[in-house]
């Protein structure tokens, strides 16, 4: 179970770090940042979960449309 979290937040520190950049340097809205972080959060629990990885995949493109759409 340690070994687990450690591989965890292995990788979710860099993925952090690029995030909080972002609100830094105000490269996205802050509530797109947020649905990105809930969305990593979900892939990295969600691994060995198909059904899952669907919802998070559906999730991707949901924020993907919209953040194209703010962008014309």
């Amino acid at each position: 179970m340690a070994e687990q979290e450690s591989n965890r937040t292995e990788a979710v520190n860099p993925i952090a770090r690029a995030l909080n950049s972002m609100l830094e340097q105000k490269a996205a809205r802050p509530q797109d940042v947020y649905r990105l972080a809930i969305i990593v959060e979900g892939l990295l629990d969600s691994l060995d979960d198909p059904d899952a990885l669907k919802t998070i995949r559906a999730e991707l493109r949901q924020l993907i449309n919209d953040l194209s759409s703010s962008m014309t």
